[in-house]
């Protein structure tokens, strides 16, 4: 750890506890059942990689789910059944991050896929359970993918950060729960944290 100067987090069941049955759950309230399978037909589509990267409005991501898939839900009980698996913020890990900023041993940024429906959910659960304006005010920059078009795995996100931040990979420890990106992160140099069981409280930095 000598050598570490820069912390990067993913956002998803590292900082935010997060899961996609709950979204199952809540379209099967609407007679959705085939959750899975409306999944499979939007990702075919790319519709999830382009609302993630900002291609697309938040409007025509729910007129184009609706196509693709056959269903008749509002544009409102849509951004509800996304939202849906989004769960808490572990104070734990809230303390963390503040007080990471506030030493100032390493330079800490978020690095996320997500996209603007999720963006503006957690941000207002994060004002209202942990009075924190912004998962921005909490490290040095968060990386947004639906802000800057670019999204994990793909080797230009890191490059954006490196040289947005001017930062070295080898000097940073890059953490994520996703294998993919892990191993995309591991092939540019970057130091990583392969957080399987959403243990972020069992860090030590």
């Amino acid at each position: 750890m000598e050598n570490i100067k820069n912390l990067i987090f993913d956002l998803g069941n590292v900082i935010l506890n997060i899961d996609t049955k709950l979204s199952e759950k809540a379209f099967a309230q609407y007679g959705m059942t085939n959750f899975s399978e409306l999944y499979t037909l939007a990702a075919q589509n790319e519709l999830f990689d382009r609302l993630e990267v900002g291609s697309i409005t938040e409007k025509e991501f729910y007129d184009e789910f609706r196509r693709v898939t056959g269903c008749k839900l509002s544009d409102k009980t849509l951004e509800e059944c996304w939202d849906a698996l989004i769960m808490d913020f572990p104070t734990a890990r809230i303390d963390m991050l503040k007080r990471l900023k506030a030493e100032g041993k390493y330079r800490t940024f978020i690095l996320s896929n997500t996209n603007i429906v999720h963006y503006r959910f957690y941000t207002a659960l994060l004002k209202r359970v942990h009075g924190v304006d912004g998962l921005e005010s909490l490290v040095e920059h968060a990386y947004f993918s639906h802000e800057i078009g670019l999204k994990k795995p793909n080797r230009d996100i890191f490059d954006y950060v490196v040289e947005h931040s001017h930062i070295k990979p080898e000097e940073s420890i890059f953490i994520d729960d996703n294998e993919a990106n892990i191993k995309a992160a591991n092939t540019l140099g970057f130091n990583t944290i392969f957080l399987k069981d959403n243990n972020m409280e069992n860090l030590k930095f």
